[in-house]
């Protein structure tokens, strides 16, 4: 069985840190090397918005630039099968 993990904020930006991933330019986004910590989240916006609004809450809070694509599931598919992933 999966071990479960409990959402830890400061074992979060712990690990960040440790990784090399520093808010350096005090913009409340971590960066390494010139490229902010981003991530795209594309998702089925009838089934996900909950989820997806607590996802980038929480990814937000520990430095990651977010970007919401709420699109339709053949979109979506669509764009994993052309390499867009």
């Amino acid at each position: 069985m999966a071990e479960l993990y409990r959402f830890d904020l400061a074992k979060a930006e712990s690990l960040l840190e440790e990784a090399g991933w520093v808010d350096n330019d005090a913009d409340g986004i971590r960066d390494k090397n010139g490229a902010n910590l981003r991530i795209v989240y594309l998702a089925n916006s009838a089934n996900e918005d909950p989820f997806m609004r607590m996802l980038a809450a929480n990814l937000t809070d520990i430095g990651f630039e977010v970007e919401l694509l709420p699109m339709a599931v053949a979109d979506i598919d669509a764009l994993a099968r052309a390499g867009n992933h």
